[in-house]
């Protein structure tokens, strides 16, 4: 699956330079009673600008497609705009993620105010991943279903490569990617793990799984120089990202994402980012 890390409010890196991208909501404190819009917003640095969106929502992710013209464009630094309808959402949080042509763009956060009778809520399981902290410090997560029906799905993982910490969505620097074990969760049902450094790596390990099953641990290390994933690393470097100021050159991330993945239609509803701090394989251009 593509998704991602998304800054809360939006900025990303695409193509050659910085093209900065806003998703806004309209109204901006919206009710279960108001018609919500999002307006995508932001330049690009070719008049084949992303249009045509179309929009998807599982559970409380909202996820927008976007397209740019499948042919040579000029180039010229343009404004862009894109409108969203999503008419009248219940109450509660919602994660909004924009892609373009495949790619990550943009994603924000946002509340629903106000509540609804018992009998008008829609049944659904909404599973969130939390984090787990002791002492302040990040130990692992909490996988949780705090919808109104029960869900079965898999928990699984996917791991890649990420020059900082705004760069953490699948991308072609993807090395592993795993399904672990099946989860069923009634509401209100949680699942824990923890994550420790090893001397093979960076251990993610499940004590147990509510289905009573054995304990589950996988471990995750960075991939050896000449494999492909690094090679598209490079790539993203020297030819995706060379006007990229990088804040941080003497460091890169190793970057994990475990996923909640819903049985039907397979799709990832939840998910929670680590990012562990690594030798760059090669020198900044």
């Amino acid at each position: 699956m593509r998704k991602m890390l998304l800054a809360v409010g939006c900025l990303m890196l695409l193509a050659s330079g910085v093209q900065a991208t806003t998703i806004e909501v309209i109204p901006g404190v919206p009710t279960g009673e108001d018609d919500i819009t999002l307006v995508i917003s932001g330049t690009w640095n070719t008049l084949c600008v992303p249009r045509d969106p179309e929009t998807a929502m599982h559970n409380t992710t909202i996820t927008i497609e976007l397209t740019t013209p499948d042919e040579r464009c000029s180039t010229a630094i343009i404004d862009w705009e894109e409108n969203v309808n999503l008419g009248k959402l219940a109450p509660g949080s919602y994660d909004v993620e924009a892609y373009v042509d495949g790619e990550p763009l943009a994603g924000t956060v946002f509340e629903v105010q106000g509540s609804w009778d018992e009998s008008e809520k829609a049944l659904t399981a909404d599973v969130r991943i939390k984090p787990l902290e002791e002492d302040g410090e990040l130990i692992g997560g909490v996988i949780v279903n705090e919808g109104n029906v029960a869900f079965e799905g898999m928990v699984g993982y996917s791991a890649n490569l990420a020059f900082n910490k705004s760069f953490g969505i699948d991308n072609p620097t993807r090395f592993a990617r795993e399904e672990l074990f099946p989860l069923v969760l009634l509401p209100g049902q949680e699942v824990e793990f923890f994550v420790e450094d090893t001397d093979e790596g960076h251990r993610f390990h499940w004590p147990e799984t509510n289905d009573g099953a054995d304990p589950v641990s996988v471990t995750v290390s960075p991939p050896a120089e000449d494999t492909e994933a690094v090679e598209n690393f490079r790539w993203q470097l020297y030819e995706f990202l060379h006007d990229y100021d990088d804040p941080k050159p003497g460091t890169d991330y190793l970057y994990v994402s475990i996923q909640a993945v819903d049985e039907a239609p397979m799709d990832v509803v939840a998910r929670k980012g680590f990012f562990f701090p690594i030798e760059p394989y090669f020198d900044r251009p």
